[in-house]
């Protein structure tokens, strides 16, 4: 059995449909470091792509914590979910 068999070619849709969030935050971060490292660009357009970054990152927080939540019902699922809102708006 080999280490990416579990994941079949008809899921690849499937997987970036679940995760598009994810991919996207990790994909804007890494513009947004070489934009501000390399290249030097305005000021504005770093601070856009580090905006549009950090909510797609807090998307799948929200998504994560809203899975862990629903398996460990109350009242550490309120917690849970609670923890992940002060989380977000402190980083």
């Amino acid at each position: 059995m080999s280490p990416h068999s579990y994941l079949k070619e008809e899921d690849y849709p499937s997987f970036f449909q679940h995760y598009w969030d994810l991919l996207g935050g990790f994909i804007l971060m890494i513009l947004v470091f070489i934009l501000n490292n390399y290249y030097h660009s305005s000021d504005l357009l770093i601070v856009i792509l580090s905006a549009l970054a950090i909510t797609f990152l807090s998307i799948t927080v929200s998504e994560i914590a809203e899975i862990l939540a629903d398996r460990l019902d109350e009242p550490y699922g309120s917690f849970v979910l609670t923890f992940a809102a002060v989380a977000v708006e402190i980083i």
